[in-house]
């Protein structure tokens, strides 16, 4: 059996955490050895044919492919034909994670996109929410960055359970092996270290309710926060 874990998570808002876990199962072939910018799909799309990539990417010793981003999706019909084509007709599972709006402190990069106008940043994490929101009815799983980053025993075995997979959050991947220069990918660091060093508090995030302290977002946000807050919760309280 073959399958392929689509990874669905906004760009800054905990994508590369992901990533991390996925690396961390050594049973889970990626594309990163193969000149992919961020280990993505899209970046090696047009230096190669997809389908005869991917189904190189297949072995015995690790029949699940993950692919990072939702760049897959304009790929899925006409690679997934190809694959069959050559005997392939793998199972495709999406992973879908969500980040609490006040978790933006924990990237430079939307810290400075919310200072320089909160307006914008307000209006791009509500469209963010609406896309997730949308997804959670045919994800294998939804996932909560901060349950990632703070609940992580649970997220673990949440994983496990459903998916097969042995992740650990002490993993740091080894240039040259697991991640490569041209990936460009940030390995500095444990995610167990990160959330350490960034307790919930920081950012005003409450771990008992897994949900923020202020509401930062509109009420339609709210609503599709709540969709995802409960969707994460089913799948991963086992």
């Amino acid at each position: 059996m073959h399958r392929l874990l689509v990874e669905q998570a906004s760009a800054f808002h905990g994508s590369t955490a992901l990533q991390l876990l996925f690396l961390s199962d050594h049973t889970v072939s990626n594309l990163c050895r193969h000149t992919a910018w961020q280990c993505e799909l899209h970046a090696v799309s047009h230096n190669a044919s997809l389908a005869t990539l991917v189904s190189l990417l297949w072995t015995p010793d690790a029949t699940t492919l993950v692919v990072k981003g939702t760049r897959w999706q304009p790929f899925d019909r006409a690679a997934l034909a190809l694959l069959r084509d050559k005997g392939i007709r793998p199972i495709v599972l999406r992973v879908l994670m969500y980040s609490p709006p006040c978790l933006y402190k924990l990237s430079r990069t939307l810290r400075a996109r919310h200072d320089r106008n909160a307006s914008a940043w307000r209006a791009a994490e509500q469209g963010g929410l609406a896309r997730h929101a949308a997804l959670v009815d045919g994800a294998a799983i939804t996932l909560n960055y901060a349950d990632v980053l703070w609940d992580f025993e649970r997220v673990q075995a949440a994983l496990q359970e459903r998916l097969g997979l042995h992740v650990s959050d002490a993993f740091v991947p080894v240039v040259g092996c697991d991640v490569f220069a041209y990936n460009r990918l940030k390995t500095v660091g444990t995610l167990r270290a990160f959330a350490a060093a960034h307790p919930p508090a920081s950012v005003g995030y409450n771990a008992s309710t897994r949900q923020c302290n202020e509401r930062l977002l509109g009420e339609e946000a709210e609503g599709n926060l709540h969709r995802l807050l409960e969707a994460s919760r089913r799948d991963t309280l086992l």
